[in-house]
């Protein structure tokens, strides 16, 4: 089950929750004869929902479940000696975390390396602008090709001392070997702190000017994507990465099923053909 239904189910419980307080304050502006007959009816019909609800929910965890003990299975040697490191620009960074690993976790089940994980600091903007001056545009694109540049060149001195400037996180070492695919984690669970235009534009500008095309735009099911921005540029994109399946259709799509992927609407498949 999708989570587009599970939010659909949820919608309807809202709905009738809404219909009962309605009739609650109505009971006591009315004496209506048969409105508390309405008022036991909906109530029924409210905790049914709720029943429904709640058995979906229990169908979609051990779905998950299931999923999560085969992915290993489903993307061996996919990805089989590809170095893949991982550029969060998740807003706010910390919602990234989980997501990443389990993200790591199946690239390396599908036999890449994953060998650091590159995170651009949440006051980038501000950071871009100390760092290299004039507008917060051109600081900006400046910032994320000066990134780029050392992501692809495997520069882990220059990324150390992007590092020192606040610009970036570092997690794992850099190699001295430059990738061979990039898995970019976005979104955000705020318009106001979505990076989407400021970052990640710029990031993916970059590295299309590099004429670096195997990259996917992943995010977790955020409040606010990053998807629409990923598509302008003709990559590869998942939307569901915190699902195991999501996850598996990044790996099939670093592995050259190029796609849109996923439960949002702009999800051209929710998953990618099995090979």
């Amino acid at each position: 089950m999708g989570i587009s239904l599970r939010h659909h189910v949820l919608a309807l419980v809202a709905s009738f929750l809404m219909l009962l307080v309605g009739l609650l304050v109505g009971v006591g502006l009315s004496s209506e004869p048969g409105l508390q007959r309405r008022l036991d009816k909906m109530e029924a019909t409210f905790a049914a929902l709720s029943d429904e609800n709640e058995a979906l929910q229990e169908s979609a965890d051990r779905h998950e479940e299931f999923a999560r003990t085969m992915l290993p299975t489903l993307v061996r040697a996919r990805l089989q000696g590809q170095v893949i490191p991982l550029l969060i620009t998740t807003r706010p960074l910390d919602q990234s975390e989980d997501a990443a690993t389990e993200l790591a976790d199946v690239l390396e089940a599908a036999g890449a390396r994953v060998p650091y994980r590159l995170a651009v600091v949440e006051d980038f903007a501000e950071r871009a602008v100390t760092a290299y001056g004039g507008d917060v545009t051109s600081a900006c694109e400046n910032a994320a090709g000066a990134i780029v540049r050392r992501v692809l060149q495997a520069d882990e001195e220059a990324l150390q001392d992007l590092r020192k400037r606040r610009l970036i996180r570092l997690q794992g070492e850099v190699p001295r070997v430059s990738p061979t695919a990039i898995a970019v984690l976005g979104g955000a669970d705020l318009e106001a702190l979505s990076g989407a235009e400021a970052l990640d534009r710029p990031l993916l500008e970059a590295l299309t000017a590099a004429g670096f095309e195997r990259v996917v735009g992943c995010e977790a099911t955020p409040p606010i994507s990053y998807i629409g921005t990923y598509r302008e540029f003709g990559i590869s994109t998942v939307d569901n990465v915190d699902l195991a399946r999501g996850r598996v259709s990044v790996v099939q799509a670093l592995a050259g099923q190029a796609g849109d992927y996923g439960d949002q609407d702009s999800a051209r498949k929710a998953f990618p053909e099995p090979q």
